[in-house]
């Protein structure tokens, strides 16, 4: 094949890739995950065989939260088949990993051991934010659905959370938002890798036909952003509680509104993802309310969005995970 003709099928549009860190925490985090193979335990009510369980697994656990400490990148070599092929095969060991993590939490919250299950949970936060890191919509997909349940065990956790630890949650979760990937960067990345890695059919449909090939990529790109949207809602509504809840034990009253909690509480109020402005906040009764809009952008009082089939239309909110929209605390 003539030089130019190579380049019609091999150019790469789009942002070059960025480097992997090193050393690079995803091929541990995979490998630990692997190892652990978390399954249920034939009694998972008894605290004992839990114990056991864990305590076989220390190692691995060990390895695990080292690995934790390093950025992480999912590799992004070969074709997008090859590419695909290896994040599937991510999927399990890394759900397992995460799984692990929050039924260590669960064991210790019921045990009353709050700082062991704060620990837990956050470990499986810190997992959810390297598990898709410069990777394509189905590694981003895979961390999301880790964040969506640690976040949810640490919205239950909320409550027996003292000043001190609910601030080490509050820092986890800027963190998290901070470092996290957004939507246009992401979907960029994966156009790029079809069109320049894809198979022939795909390459030639992105340079000849682009509005067929980015209308073959939308529906995909639409449903990501409303995934990604929805978790980074999620995130600031916790981070949003947990300060209020810092803000009412150190002045004995509820916030009057958001902007109370600056600057001693957090630096900003964090937008709500689907308003134009901050989530939805007042004060009921001896409590307060708390939500986002949701995908439709109107206030609906609160009233929960179902999440199994959210669309761009979807009617109803997003309450705070764990928690719910009701009066808090």
């Amino acid at each position: 094949m003539a030089a130019g003709a190579a380049g019609l099928f091999l150019d790469p549009f789009g942002p070059p890739l960025p480097p992997l860190p090193e050393p690079n925490a995803y091929p541990e985090l995979v490998e630990a995950g692997a190892a652990i193979r978390h399954r249920k335990s034939d009694d998972p009510n008894d605290p004992d065989t839990l114990l056991a369980w864990f305590e076989s697994r220390r190692d691995i656990e060990g390895r695990a939260r080292r690995a934790l400490e390093h950025e992480s990148g999912v590799p992004l070599l070969g074709d997008v088949d090859a590419i695909v092929n290896r994040s599937v095969q991510a999927i399990g060991p890394l759900r397992d990993l995460g799984r692990y993590f929050l039924t260590k939490a669960k064991l210790a919250r019921e045990e009353g051991r709050t700082d062991d299950a704060l620990a837990a949970i956050l470990d499986a936060l810190g997992l959810s934010g390297k598990a898709g890191r410069g990777g394509l919509i189905i590694d981003q997909e895979v961390g999301i659905a880790i964040e969506s349940t640690a976040m949810e065990a640490l919205g239950e956790l909320a409550e027996a959370l003292d000043d001190a630890q609910s601030a080490r949650a509050m820092k986890a979760i800027q963190a998290l938002e901070e470092r996290r990937e957004g939507p246009d960067t992401v979907c960029r990345r994966e156009r790029a890798l079809y069109r320049s890695r894809g198979e022939l059919p795909i390459r030639l449909m992105a340079r000849m036909t682009p509005g067929r090939f980015n209308m073959m990529c939308k529906p995909a790109e639409d449903a990501f952003r409303r995934f990604h949207d929805r978790s980074s809602a999620r995130a600031r509504l916790l981070l949003l509680e947990l300060a209020l809840r810092r803000y009412r034990r150190g002045q004995g009253a509820e916030a009057a509104r958001l902007e109370d909690l600056v600057p001693e509480y957090l630096p900003t109020v964090p937008a709500d993802p689907f308003g134009k402005g901050p989530p939805v906040y007042r004060q009921v009764g001896g409590g307060h309310m708390l939500y986002s809009v949701g995908p439709d952008g109107t206030d609906d009082g609160g009233e929960p969005v179902p999440i199994k089939g959210m669309t761009a239309g979807s009617r109803r909110d997003i309450p705070v995970p764990g928690l719910g929209p009701r009066p808090g605390p």
